[in-house]
């Protein structure tokens, strides 16, 4: 599968999400770390936890400027795509 593809899909799992159950601000943040850091993140293996690595240590890096205001999808057309397909 291609990263475009990986990425297409997990946007539109996030679009699919209910923001309202997303009321907990870890799950905001968390999502908005992996949106951000996407293409860095896809590319690691999962082996051995390389990929579960990465993350955390993007977390312990990032955890003071992560926001929980609301899920950051940069291309807003892409998104509106998705929604109508």
């Amino acid at each position: 599968m291609s990263g475009s593809s990986i990425k297409r899909e997990f946007f539109q799992w996030i679009i699919s999400l209910d923001q309202v159950i997303l009321s907990d601000y870890r799950d905001k943040k968390f999502l908005n770390l992996l949106i951000d850091n996407f293409e860095d993140i896809i590319p690691i293996g999962t082996v051995g936890g390389l990929r579960a690595k990465n993350i955390s240590d993007l977390i312990v890096k990032h955890k003071a400027n992560l926001s929980a205001a609301q899920i950051n999808l940069s291309n807003q057309e892409i998104v509106k795509r998705w929604k109508q397909n």
